[in-house]
């Protein structure tokens, strides 16, 4: 479902809030952002749609992307083991909708 990425302009990432200015469907533009600590885990170093996930305690150098028409959530996931990292990624336009000019986990 999701795909924020063709109703939405100015995304940006703040520590885990992602922000836009999503449109309505009468086309007026939206301030509004979403936590994605709220719907993504680090599950040993991969990025994963999960309630209450909290990823940024165990990530860094997150930041979002555009490719493709669809926004990508990067960062260097910490593994289970605690001493090694790795790179992740994550399309956000799989669960993060934009209802109304609001955006939604739609998980």
């Amino acid at each position: 479902m999701g795909k924020f990425t063709l109703t939405s302009s100015n995304i940006t990432l703040e520590g885990s809030v992602l922000k836009a200015v999503s449109k309505t469907t009468a086309q007026k533009d939206v301030q509004t952002s979403i936590d994605l600590n709220d719907c993504i885990a680090n599950i040993d170093g991969t990025l994963t749609w999960t309630k209450g996930g909290n990823f940024k305690a165990t990530s860094r150098n997150i930041k979002v992307e555009s490719s493709s028409g669809n926004t990508i959530l990067r960062a260097e996931s910490q593994k289970a083991n605690g001493s090694s990292w790795v790179d992740a990624s994550l399309n956000l336009d799989e669960k993060i909708t934009n209802n109304e000019g609001t955006l939604r986990y739609d998980g």
